[in-house]
């Protein structure tokens, strides 16, 4: 019979409070795999059958867990933030796109609206 992840940790000597070194640990303990239902798993840790499980979601399309996998693979897609500095007034920028679309906008500025 396995042993019960307290067990398992106190053997190790972790601090119950150190939460990410207990998740370490119960992560790499040896995986209880029925011989009869799971031949596959045995020998394995929980972490390699938690990957091997989330792969197998992956295929089935499961787009968390592609997503999870193609993040790890690939990397995440880089993501761009671009700053535009303007002097334009709002008036402005909107008098070119109605000059461009060939369309009139009325534009109220702010001295006419009482602001």
């Amino acid at each position: 019979m396995t042993e019960h992840p307290a067990q398992y940790l106190a053997k190790l000597k972790v601090a119950m409070t150190d939460t990410r070194n207990n998740i370490k640990a119960v992560m790499h303990m040896p995986y209880p795999a029925d011989p009869l239902l799971e031949p596959e798993l045995m020998g394995l840790t929980y972490y390699q059958v938690a990957l091997i499980k989330q792969a197998q979601l992956a295929t089935l399309g499961e787009l968390d867990s592609l997503e999870f996998f193609t993040d790890r693979d690939i990397g995440r897609p880089a993501q761009v933030n671009v700053n535009i500095e303007t002097k334009e007034t709002l008036e402005s920028f909107l008098r070119k796109i109605a000059i461009a679309e060939g369309d009139i906008i009325e534009v109220e500025t702010e001295n006419e609206l009482g602001l």
